[in-house]
């Protein structure tokens, strides 16, 4: 939440003698007038003020450490990556966990058919009259409604939690500064009013970094990245919800496994799975093996004579950084390495076990 100042502030008009203060708290004395504040007023008004830090001091969290209450958070994944999935079963956590919040999920990007089967299950749940899945309209006129609602005091905004899927909806054009700050600043207007408000959101092209602005994350209270690996067989889906950006609380990263496209099977995990370095073995799985083979066969070798033997392979088809990379990140795992020599200059490598 920010702190505001105005530009300018009235004060007494001075007197032929006086002069006035760096210190906007001396006010002359005369006739009204608007005299500019000082620099130092001016960086002092952007303290932080007592409501803030009240709020970041009893941050109550909807979700462990990774949905609080009254913030503006920002979900940011690649197509594919299961944000809609995960994030209809997070909205159920939320509604199941607190009997007296109502969730908008402004379903604007996902399979129509995805919602009809989770709104049947909401009904059979007991949570579809809390729990509302929006398919009709637009987003600007669903957030219209909602600021109606809390006008009208329809609904509690401490109890409000509004998911927009995706932030596109509402501002076409997120490489637009203007309009990025103009649409985050619609949304802080409800957090400013106790709303916990989701925008799930897309990469850009690199499939790395969120799509837009800074304003996006500037303007934003977190921006989170959600990153996604293969589970065990070809429809099982690991995904993990990470710092991706500045985040103003306390984060921690949260795991979910679940079959593609079916928000009924996810499930949160124990642990956080890093989906990067689980993608990354498993790209690396060709190269791992064809190392392990050769200490299998060749028992505990120099590092020198591991490198000609690799080298010699047609299969092993990588440059020597690659290699040095993988033998480096795998010690401890797929093979051990010991140090030999009189000053311990030689490097040996011997195999542990033998699964990948």
């Amino acid at each position: 939440m920010s702190c505001k100042p105005e530009d300018k502030t009235r004060y007494a008009k001075l007197n032929e003698n006086q002069t006035l203060s760096t210190d906007d708290s001396q006010k002359a004395s005369g006739n009204s007038e608007i005299i500019p504040q000082s620099a130092k007023s001016k960086l002092k008004a952007k303290k932080m003020n007592k409501e803030t830090r009240e709020k970041v001091l009893t941050t109550f969290f909807f979700l462990a450490q990774l949905i609080p209450a009254g913030y503006h958070i920002v979900i940011y994944g690649a197509a594919g990556s299961g944000k809609t999935t995960v994030m209809l079963f997070l909205c159920k956590m939320i509604a199941k966990n607190h009997p007296r919040v109502e969730i908008y999920y402004l379903y604007l990007d996902g399979q129509l058919a995805m919602a009809a089967y989770y709104e049947e299950h909401l009904e059979k749940e007991g949570l579809a009259d809390r729990y509302n899945i929006i398919t009709e309209g637009s987003a600007d006129e669903h957030l219209m409604l909602i600021e109606e609602m809390i006008a009208n005091k329809e609904v509690d905004p401490a109890n409000l939690v509004v998911v927009l899927d995706t932030l596109k909806f509402l501002n076409r054009n997120v490489l637009n500064k203007d309009a990025n700050a103009k649409t985050m600043h619609r949304i802080k207007a409800l957090t400013n009013k106790g709303v916990t408000f989701i925008s799930l959101h897309h990469t850009n092209k690199d499939g790395e970094n969120f799509a837009g602005t800074a304003e996006i994350e500037q303007d934003s209270d977190a921006l989170l990245k959600i990153e996604t690996t293969d589970g065990g067989d070809a429809y099982t889906k690991i995904s993990t919800i990470k710092e991706g950006g500045r985040v103003r609380y306390s984060l921690k990263p949260h795991s979910f496994e679940f079959q593609k496209g079916d928000p009924l099977s996810v499930k949160m995990l124990d642990d956080e799975v890093d989906a990067n370095k689980l993608l990354q073995e498993k790209q690396d799985a060709k190269y791992i093996s064809i190392i392990k083979d050769i200490l299998t066969r060749g028992g505990e070798l120099q590092k020198s004579k591991l490198d000609e033997f690799l080298k010699e392979n047609d299969d092993f088809d990588i440059s020597d950084k690659e290699r040095n990379r993988i033998l480096q990140t795998y010690s401890d795992k797929h093979w051990r390495v010991t140090k030999s020599g009189n000053r311990k200059q030689y490097r040996n490598y011997s195999v542990i076990g033998t699964a990948i």
